[in-house]
């Protein structure tokens, strides 16, 4: 009867939920014999799914997978949602995405009609980034479920606009589309937006954006892909369309704006960016000027994003353009780059814009009294003066008729003038440090650190309590004129003065800072563990002066490259050199070690000691300051740079081997973590949030890191189990370097063309002299060594005569960077393993 009926299923129920109950409490061992229990009573397919899960907690794999077909049988009209959704989560916690594809399409087949089925069907190929089977399946359901059928109109939209983001997707620059096709995919998605009747809200208006931006971006690409060809014609033409293309999408981005004005209301100066940025790029650069001016004008909060973006329209100096940055959050929308500034500038042009410049800045400051961002677009006009008239000055003279000597006395009048406002704040600093690359060698630098000491006693002799903090405040007064110090003091880190000082004169400066730091230290008395103490600034500029304020990096950069040793006849004196600089590195390490136990929250100390046991060669001090700031996940990627190639190149295999396999468990926790919420922004109509977790899934799978990481693995497994050949042969064929180098032309393109996440700015702070590039120049020629050392260890398979000799070579080669920058193939990056930077000599696979 209908009441047993119900009864039994309300007993099915019950069952079924103390299995789950049973999962949910990781009790594997009794979710399966309540499976089997059930199994017994009759149970259907569901507990069959249930008791796989089960399984595969318990380490039972394949078990769990023959239950799991053979519970798939069960998949018929009417769906079982519960069957469906135990199957989908077996084979998601198995990782195996394409069976959770598989057994939604099988269910949707069944019930053609279930827009739910349809949708779980959708969201299963999304997770699996098959853009051109997500568009597939979209089109599908847009035809199922059109809005003249469908109760519900607005999912049939929704289904539409899943559809054009499957294209944009495919054809962006590297998606699955290709070269060739991405410019029709572009042009097809632009006529099925207009058959939809054009964008109807904000998020269908940022997909509508994108996609017109993406016909430039495709046509780009294209010409880019022509430029390859012989025919120079050929490339000239596909050159040319190209512009013409990336006009008429910004052209088409303009004219949505225009026609869509009333979707923009609550966006404001994200549209305004919009529209300012595209008029540029279609050759109005004198109209985004004026849209920039409006809007700096127009805001009645500080902004520094719209004054930066300003000046880089206004003034474009080659030092300073496209520090802005950022990315306007509408559309995805790329700002455009500012024009590069001509070689012979028009001075009286300059003049008339720097001018103007100037007047915009003082009525923002009227509005904006308090606000630091119109004083450092001060600064910055200055700043941006003097780059444009050093341009003309002799090589090395830092003089000119075009009056960069009055644009240094401008700017360093603005600096003394921000810094006797702001410099009892740590903003000060950081505020007005990419400005000193400017000064750095100049003979004024001197004088400007000694005004603004000066400025610091005089403030102190007078008893001003200076700039907004108060006072009255317990140690207020004392902790003011300790900032302004460690200001004064990280200017002159900055601007290398410590570097022209003899040894026995920054001995003296170093002990001035140190005396300051203990008056300093009754200061920090109270202090939660979390917050910095306010004199640790000192302790960094007294590290940084006594290495002479030398780049940090640069002792990194060398640990990339080729060992060298020292001819007979240098000997002696390159061992003095080298005895007198772990000197001083092990005196400013110990200074830091000081700083570092009473200020434990300090993260840039820590990194500095890192980086200072690495020069010194500790490498178990250095992995432990590593290890002791729990860096996790991206922020391990970005770091691991700084220990890793100490403790290779010091034969500290075993803790590099930890560090490596560390980092590498974190790619596919990011992959899973990606897949599992790139549904959202399909689920929740923020269309234009997909290409974000496509950016990231690619940095994901072409980060340069983790081709170095793979690598050295492979590596360093040999060094532990010589034995063990096949398997660091199959760590290095699971890579497919030989695949991913021929498609790319060679071994350096195809590292140019990894991500590159190095973290270099956080050990940069103090130095004159930047080192980033050095760094990263070092680390491809290093990634290009070690590619083409495992491509040529993988073609030792098939012959293996010889083999054993190459891997230990190769062992060698990879661990104690003896290869040369080159790779198998000309230095220019032609052929299999395209040059990597040169410098060293040829490995004997090189050779």
């Amino acid at each position: 009867s209908a009441v047993d009926g119900a009864l039994v299923g309300m007993s099915e129920d019950r069952r079924l939920q103390a299995v789950y109950d049973a999962l949910d409490v990781a009790s594997y061992k009794q979710a399966i014999k309540l499976c089997d229990a059930a199994l017994k009573k009759g149970d259907g397919q569901t507990i069959m799914a249930l008791k796989a899960m089960a399984l595969l907690r318990t380490g039972k794999l394949s078990e769990g997978r023959e239950l799991c077909l053979e519970a798939r049988r069960g998949i018929s009209a009417p769906i079982d949602d519960a069957l469906v959704h135990a199957l989908t989560l077996f084979y998601r916690a198995a990782g195996d995405l394409p069976s959770v594809l598989e057994v939604n399409d099988e269910a949707f087949k069944c019930e053609p009609n279930n827009v739910v089925a349809g949708t779980q069907l959708f969201y299963a190929a999304v997770r699996l980034f098959d853009y051109r089977r997500q568009q597939a399946i979209a089109m599908r359901l847009q035809r199922q479920f059109s809005a003249e059928t469908h109760k519900r109109p607005g999912e049939a939209r929704q289904f539409a606009m899943w559809t054009l983001t499957s294209m944009l997707l495919q054809a962006r620059p590297g998606g699955s589309a290709g070269a060739e096709l991405a410019p029709k995919l572009v042009q097809l998605a632009t006529m099925m937006l207009q058959k939809a009747g054009g964008p109807r809200d904000v998020a269908e208006l940022r997909l509508a954006i994108a996609i017109a931006e993406a016909h430039g971006e495709a046509a780009r690409t294209l010409a880019q892909a022509r430029a390859l060809e012989p025919d120079e014609a050929v490339a000239a033409a596909a050159a040319a369309a190209a512009t013409e293309v990336e006009t008429e999408g910004a052209r088409r981005v303009l004219a949505l704006l225009r026609e869509h004005a009333g979707l923009l209301g609550t966006l404001g100066p994200e549209s305004s960016e919009l529209e300012a940025a595209n008029t540029a790029r279609a050759g109005d650069a004198a109209g985004a000027l004026a849209v920039r001016e409006r809007v700096l004008l127009g805001g009645a909060e500080e902004n520094w994003l719209a004054i930066s973006r300003y000046l880089d329209a206004a003034l474009p100096a080659p030092a300073f353009a496209g520090r802005a940055g950022g990315k306007a959050a509408l559309g995805g929308c790329r700002s455009p780059e500012p024009p590069a500034p001509t070689a012979a500038c028009d001075a009286q042009g300059v003049a008339d814009a720097a001018a103007h410049a100037r007047s915009v800045l003082e009525q923002v400051l009227a509005k904006q009294p308090h606000a630091r961002a119109p004083l450092l677009g001060r600064i910055d006009v200055c700043a941006r003066l003097l780059a444009l008239a050093s341009q003309e000055s002799p090589a090395g003279t830092g003089e000119s008729p075009g009056g960069a000597d009055a644009a240094l006395a401008e700017l360093e009048e603005e600096l003394l003038a921000y810094f006797k406002k702001y410099a009892d704040r740590p903003c000060c600093f950081e505020d007005t440090r990419p400005y000193f690359a400017l000064l750095v060698g100049r003979e004024s630098a001197e004088a400007l650190c000694a005004r603004a000491d000066a400025i610091c006693a005089q403030t102190e002799a007078a008893g001003e309590k200076g700039g907004e903090i108060a006072a009255g405040e317990k140690g207020g007064k004392n902790a003011i004129d300790l900032q302004r110090r460690v200001t004064a003091a990280q200017w002159r880190a900055v601007l290398g003065l410590g570097g022209l000082l003899g040894r026995r004169a920054r001995f003296a400066v170093v002990v001035k800072l140190g005396v300051e730091y203990g008056e300093a230290l009754p200061l920090g008395d109270g202090l939660e563990k979390t917050e910095l103490h306010p004199a640790d600034g000192l302790l960094l500029a007294c590290s940084s002066l006594i290495c002479a304020d030398e780049c940090p990096l640069r002792e990194i950069a060398g640990m990339f490259r080729p060992h060298r040793t020292a001819p007979a006849a240098d000997a002696t004196v390159a061992w003095t050199l080298a005895a007198k600089a772990a000197q001083s590195t092990l005196a400013a390490a110990l200074v830091l070690e000081e700083g570092a136990a009473r200020s434990k929250a300090n993260f840039q100390m820590k990194l500095r000691l890192i980086l200072l046991y690495a020069q010194l060669g500790a490498a178990e001090a250095c992995r432990a300051h590593f290890v002791a700031l729990g860096t996790r996940k991206l922020q391990l990627e970005s770091l691991l740079y700084v220990v890793l190639p100490v403790l290779s190149s010091l034969g500290n295999f075993r803790e590099a081997a930890n560090l490596t396999q560390q980092t590498l468990l974190w790619y596919p926790e990011a992959t899973r973590e990606t897949s599992d919420t790139a549904v959202l922004p399909y689920k929740h109509c923020n269309y234009i949030q997909a290409l974000d977790f496509e950016r990231f899934r690619q940095h994901i799978d072409n980060s340069l890191w983790r081709v170095y990481c793979e690598i050295t693995d492979a590596a360093l497994s040999l060094s532990a189990a010589p034995a063990d050949v096949p398997g660091a042969l199959a760590k290095l064929d699971s890579l497919g370097l030989t695949e991913r180098v021929r498609t790319a032309g060679g071994v350096r393109p195809f590292v140019l063309a990894l991500v590159s996440n190095l973290d270099t700015a956080v050990f940069e702070s103090l130095a004159p002299v930047r080192g980033e590039a050095e760094l990263r120049e070092a680390v491809v020629s290093s990634v290009c060594t070690r590619t083409a050392f495992s491509i040529a260890l993988e073609s030792c398979v098939g012959m293996r005569a010889n083999c054993r000799a190459a891997l230990v070579v190769a062992e060698t080669e990879m661990l104690v960077g003896l290869g040369g920058g080159g790779g198998l193939g000309d230095s220019d990056g032609g052929g299999l393993g395209g040059g990597g930077g040169g410098g060293g000599k040829a490995g004997p696979l090189n050779t």
